[in-house]
């Protein structure tokens, strides 16, 4: 239960970490570019800035969204395909018989 709880604590932490991250480098540019006299300029540049943030952060949740479907996929095929095998017959393993050693005989 402790490994479950430490993955979702794990999770949280990045993304609130890359999430403060992209926030201020986002806020620290629309500052710089609020500053500086471009006149309509400006709005197409702070609309260019924020769509490029956004593609940017959208690329980075897909990906994660995509490895965490593909992982829950193929574990629902593990079990579909171990339901499916056929049963595997035991066979002994070399050298799991015990001998005396010579010595002792």
């Amino acid at each position: 239960m402790q490994e479950q709880g430490m993955a979702r604590r794990g999770g949280a932490a990045f993304i609130w970490k890359w999430g403060a991250i992209c926030g201020v480098v986002l806020g620290v540019i629309q500052i710089i570019i609020s500053l500086l006299p471009l006149g309509s300029l400006k709005t197409i540049l702070d609309l260019l800035v924020w769509l490029i943030g956004f593609f940017v952060i959208g690329l980075v949740v897909l990906v994660a969204l995509e490895l965490g479907l593909g992982a829950g996929i193929g574990a629902l095929g593990g079990l579909v395909g171990r339901r499916q095998a056929p049963p595997v017959a035991s066979t002994p393993v070399a050298g799991t018989v015990w001998t005396p050693p010579p010595s002792a005989q």
